[in-house]
């Protein structure tokens, strides 16, 4: 073969395998640029997810803050904050037979440690009850011990048949307060004096007129919202993280609390617990994945 054909071929062959590296190349190259490409706008639709969802837990938390702050000045609050603290202070803790105190203690030996164990199987409670005061016994005997509710439905118990100033305050103010928990998908409602005393809740968990300045739950997120909001002014309310809430079964829990004024006078404050679980309907497009104890 001349030299000419061979150099002819040659050139030819170089071509042809250029102008396929070349493809090969381009087609790499195309493939990594439209890699990127994908990569970098699920990156991009992640971030407005994450923008979205921390929008919407802030007005979750907005929400909820305007609302306690509107409870807390209807003149029907103030007016159950009053009642409750005097028929608290006045309540007759030498009227509780014997029998209802050790239906108490039954309680806190048998279903609250049990329900406690099956749902934390790692972790140990202290004795609660030692740590309670009379009034505290004896209202806990009356509505969470000898409420023929089971645990988790004691707050469909209006009244007591013992029919105190507290039982009659009761009667006409849970209801109403039952109705604002289950509204608003609250998990407690507690209306708390000036000396720390839990005067109401709805769900009568077993922080139930504890007193969160030296009883069993004092170093609890319900103390820390009690204690963040008695510096407050009218109209102000503070929120605690989420942590694990032992009166809820460890549940994790957060807080808003205000302080509750009448004629500028601070009688008391409302407090309202919210669960992980509007949080986890947020974060998963509304799934239900808390659940509640019952």
């Amino acid at each position: 073969m001349k030299i000419a054909n061979k150099i002819s071929l040659t050139l030819s062959v170089l071509c042809a395998c250029c102008v396929v590296l070349s493809g090969i190349y381009i087609a790499w190259k195309s493939a990594a640029i439209s890699q990127q490409a994908l990569y970098d706008r699920a990156i991009e639709q992640l971030i407005s997810i994450r923008e979205i969802k921390k929008t919407e837990i802030e007005n979750h938390f907005n929400t909820t803050a305007t609302l306690i702050g509107t409870f807390s000045s209807d003149p029907s609050i103030k007016q159950a904050m009053q009642r409750f603290d005097a028929g608290f202070n006045s309540y007759p803790n030498q009227d509780i037979a014997m029998a209802d105190k050790q239906a108490l203690v039954q309680f806190y030996q048998e279903q609250f440690a049990a329900l406690y164990r099956d749902k934390n199987k790692e972790a140990t409670i202290g004795n609660i009850y030692e740590q309670l005061s009379d009034t505290a016994v004896s209202l806990q005997s009356r509505y969470i011990a000898n409420n023929s509710n089971k645990l988790g439905q004691k707050h469909f118990l209006d009244n007591d048949t013992l029919n105190t100033d507290y039982d009659k305050t009761h009667q006409v103010f849970h209801p109403v307060l039952r109705h604002y928990l289950e509204s608003f998908g609250f998990y407690d409602i507690f209306l708390v004096d000036n000396q720390g005393n839990v005067v109401y809740s709805v769900f009568k968990e077993v922080d139930f007129a504890t007193n969160l300045q030296q009883g069993p739950f004092k170093n609890s997120g319900l103390a820390n919202a009690y204690h963040g909001a008695l510096k407050l002014s009218d109209g102000e309310v503070t929120l605690t993280d989420f942590k694990p809430y032992t009166p809820s079964f460890e549940l994790p829990s957060s807080f808003l609390s205000t302080p509750i004024f009448d004629n500028q006078k601070r009688i008391g404050y409302m407090i309202i617990q919210t669960p992980i679980d509007a949080i986890n309907n947020i974060m998963t497009f509304d799934q239900k994945t808390g659940i509640r104890p019952g």
